[in-house]
């Protein structure tokens, strides 16, 4: 009687088991990761197209200010100059617009144009020229300035909160950052 050895062609029940629940564990893991990578990209690329518009915003302002910024104004006639003398509280008030005056006696100011930060010049061109894009919204935009010392420049204080445009409704699509910083003017009258 000889002994028939048969060739195996098939898995055994334990072995198809144990594959299927190693599939069954890993999937979901590796689906679970993809699309966590997916949502972290989204937050970055919001986060990167609001922080981009603020600090470019932020330097051109500050830059404006700081190097073009002969003196202050309350009223587009430039007839009432604030920070002229010291006040020991930041004039005007955050809801006015500060109008700068240039060495060359030229205007400029920035306001809030519909959730878009516009600098108004009359030597620009296009006027407003928009500091930031139709891609974010800015609020709680405010220009104030005080006077420490009769013969220092003023400190001129700017802040405004950038935030992406409409209301997401996911948490990871939120991005909003604030921005603050204090500038004197070089050019002081």
């Amino acid at each position: 009687m000889g002994i028939t050895n048969k060739k195996k062609l098939g898995f055994t029940l334990i072995e198809l088991i144990l594959a299927m629940s190693v599939f069954a564990v890993t999937l979901p893991v590796v689906f679970g990761l993809f699309f966590l990578n997916l949502q972290t990209r989204t937050k970055v690329l919001i986060l990167q197209q609001v922080k981009r518009n603020g600090d470019d915003a932020l330097a051109i302002i500050d830059g404006m200010v700081h190097t073009r910024g002969y003196s202050i104004y309350s009223d587009q006639a430039m007839t009432i100059e604030v920070c002229s003398t010291i006040s020991g509280s930041s004039t005007p008030t955050s809801s006015q617009t500060v109008y700068f005056k240039d060495p060359a006696g030229t205007q400029f100011y920035f306001a809030l144009d519909n959730g878009k930060i516009a600098s108004y010049s009359a030597s620009m061109s296009p006027n407003p020229a928009y500091l930031t894009n139709s891609k974010v919204e800015v609020s709680s935009f405010s220009i104030s300035c005080e006077r420490s010392a009769t013969f220092s420049p003023p400190l001129v204080s700017i802040s405004f909160v950038v935030s992406q445009l409409g209301s997401p409704v996911r948490h990871e699509e939120r991005a909003s950052l604030n921005y603050q910083t204090k500038t004197k003017l070089q050019n002081y009258q």
